[in-house]
């Protein structure tokens, strides 16, 4: 029915959060082999960039790997935005 949950969307997952802003762990579930490359970008709440990361797949529908801040982020909140499958996503991203 068209009321079941689809659980072949592609989705994505980032811990800890709240962080210590040290490392960000990544995990990405349902991803096409189309998907090669993903770019996610961390913003502070002052739209300034903070940090780019370019992610790769391999043609593997699950990604999981563990991201090291070039420097430490402050407390605060960021925002983690990226494109999946074709869709721009933004979750939000606390450092305490």
């Amino acid at each position: 029915s068209v009321f079941e949950l689809d659980n072949s969307a592609a989705s994505a997952m980032f811990y800890p959060n709240p962080g210590t802003g040290e490392n960000l762990f990544i995990e990405m579930w349902n991803l096409s082999e189309s998907t090669t490359v993903i770019e996610l970008r961390v913003y502070s709440v002052a739209g300034q960039l903070i940090e780019n990361m370019i992610l790769s797949n391999s043609g593997s529908s699950h990604l999981r790997t563990v991201h090291e801040f070039g420097q430490i982020l402050t407390p605060g909140m960021y925002f983690i935005q990226y494109t999946l499958e074709g869709r721009k996503k933004e979750e939000k991203l606390i450092i305490k």
